[in-house]
């Protein structure tokens, strides 16, 4: 018997209660799906529930959350989602906008009067309804965060240094600490901390109290599943400070709730103005079409475009909205269907998970009666499995050893320093052997491959620096490529010590 045979078998013998969904256009064969897809996508836990006109018809938990298969699955095991935390936030701040503490359309310096941003013109005109779309200008500066251990505020306070490279409000580009600003915001306007602020003002409202936005808050730490990245453990990496960004960590069930209450207006007017919650599900700026096939929909040839926390397109001619979330070791997808009143949500404890779609567009295939139904398994496969020449070229580079003499070695020992990044520092082990530390982490290998140009031997992954030598033959400086699209990189400037 075939290896993918068998899970399917173990899989199939490990049950959780589950909602009846006969008789809504979707049968039984959906556990037949989801079983078959963490099989082949080797997906060690998920939960699934569907949503319809205000009634939970699926709600269910598959696999398991720990290393050793001893915990399984359920509709109250606690996974991280990422990014759809932004739809959650998003309430929060409508909630505010509804009471008339916030305005979408007010410049941020009415409420933080000493915000600033790198571009002057920005820092004047920047408001929610820029913020919340996506369209600040700003590149993502995801390294910055990433490796941070800042507060929320003195992340907040850095954001002057960050360099844009589009003009303010042309064009959409994602952007976490944009969220995270939104998210100080609302914190600052109620005199709490954003997580009081969504805890008070939205999750109990909602009723989900199994959500949270720090592992801290967890008391039963069983709940609570472990991520994995190619079928291993990784640690927990929740920023904190980014938390309303992508730091909620909540469960099937919670999410049901979360669905059920955005999708009926009668519970949805108790908390924010209707014409506020269309207006976050409508179309406030285009995204490019590269997202397209990361959205996995039906027709990928429809715009695609953002609203306030959703993505917005087509399915079978019907408006859906959506956003996914990515964080070390899980992966999320929340969609809709607002006319029909459908809703699901599917967690997973799988790093970059790309599978999901496959069970959302399974669901919504059935529930909407389409007759033309894809192979989604074998699309998204396909579109994996197509090389990228930029990603080979990278690979080369990074792998290849070459023999590099110095004759003056100590030349780039020192630190580096960018105001918003931090401190890079350059330490000398030996003759031709270097070390370098970011922010105080642990040392890593530094591979000359040319007297500029060297490789951080970085776990996961290799990237390079650049030091830019003056006409004395002096360092002035380190280049590093932490935002994609700023072509110069980020600039980390010699200290004098």
């Amino acid at each position: 018997m075939r290896l993918n045979q068998i899970l399917l078998i173990f899989l199939i013998s490990i049950s959780t209660h589950c909602y009846s969904i006969e008789g809504h256009g979707l049968t039984s064969n959906l556990d037949s799906v989801v079983y078959k897809t963490m099989a082949d996508w080797k997906i060690k836990g998920l939960a699934v529930c569907i949503v319809r006109e205000g009634k939970i018809l699926y709600k269910k938990g598959f696999g398991f959350s720990d290393k050793k298969s001893n915990n399984k699955v359920s509709d109250s095991t606690l996974f991280m989602i990422g990014s759809a935390t932004k739809p959650l936030m998003v309430l929060g701040v409508l909630k505010l906008v509804t009471e008339g503490k916030l305005s979408l359309d007010s410049p941020i310096q009415q409420y933080l009067p000493n915000f600033q941003l790198f571009d002057s013109i920005a820092s004047r005109k920047i408001n929610l309804r820029s913020i919340l779309s996506h369209k600040t200008g700003l590149p993502g500066h995801d390294a910055l965060w990433f490796t941070t251990t800042d507060t929320r505020e003195q992340l907040v306070n850095k954001l002057r240094y960050l360099e844009p490279n589009i003009p303010y409000s042309s064009a959409f580009q994602y952007q976490n600490m944009m969220y995270m600003l939104a998210g100080y915001l609302c914190g600052e306007i109620t005199d709490q901390t954003w997580e009081e602020f969504f805890k008070n003002e939205v999750l109990v409202p909602l009723n989900m109290p199994s959500t949270y936005t720090s592992s801290n808050e967890i008391d039963n730490k069983e709940l609570y599943s472990l991520g994995f990245m190619n079928d291993n453990p990784v640690p927990n990496h929740l920023i904190q400070a980014i938390a309303p960004a992508g730091g909620v960590i909540t469960s099937i069930h919670d999410l049901s709730k979360f669905l059920e209450f955005i999708l009926d207006e009668g519970k949805r007017v108790q908390l924010i103005n209707e014409e506020l919650f269309q207006e976050s599900i409508r179309k406030q700026i285009s995204v490019p079409e590269g997202w397209n096939s990361i959205m996995m929909l039906e027709n990928q040839s429809k715009p695609l475009s953002y609203g306030f926390g959703w993505f917005i397109s087509e399915y079978l001619n019907k408006k859906i909205v959506l956003h996914g979330g990515n964080i070390r070791g899980f992966t999320s997808l929340i969609s809709m269907i607002p006319d029909d009143g459908i809703g699901i949500a599917i967690i997973s404890n799988q790093d970059n998970c790309r599978a999901l779609p496959i069970i959302r567009n399974y669901i919504l295939d059935h529930l909407l009666e389409n007759e033309n139904k894809k192979d989604w398994d074998g699309i998204i496969k396909t579109s994996l499995s197509r090389p990228s020449t930029k990603t080979a070229n990278n690979t080369k580079n990074g792998t290849e050893k070459q023999q590099v003499i110095f004759s003056e070695p100590t030349l780039y020992a020192g630190s580096f320093v960018n105001k918003a990044y931090g401190t890079i520092e350059i330490i000398v082990r030996e003759k031709d052997s270097f070390e370098i530390n970011f922010n105080g982490s642990s040392g890593f290998d530094l591979q000359p491959l040319s007297k500029e140009n060297f490789m951080v031997k970085y776990p996961g992954r290799n990237f390079p620096i650049t030091f830019h030598f003056n006409t004395e033959n002096r360092i002035d400086y380190i280049s590093a490529p932490f935002e994609p699209m700023l072509p110069k990189g980020i600039i980390f400037k010699k200290t004098n010590d």
